[in-house]
């Protein structure tokens, strides 16, 4: 595994608290989009040619803050 270099990422939205729309309308008002897929709280996320690893950051943070309940 620590030879394969991806710009996708696959995760799983685990939560009693926050459902899968809320989820993607909170991320979406920060700026970032992501797609459903699949099961019914599994996401597919993908970089692009300009993203860096501060950008990643952002977007880490901004999921940790719609996590935690921050609007």
């Amino acid at each position: 595994a620590e030879s394969v270099q991806t710009n996708i990422l696959y995760f799983e939205l685990v939560s009693d608290k926050l459902s899968v729309d809320e989820f993607i309308k909170r991320l979406e008002q920060r700026g970032f989009k992501l797609l459903c897929v699949g099961r019914p709280a599994c996401f597919r996320m993908v970089t692009h040619y300009g993203i860096e690893g501060e950008d990643i950051e952002t977007a880490l943070a901004a999921m940790e803050e719609v996590m935690k309940g921050r609007r």
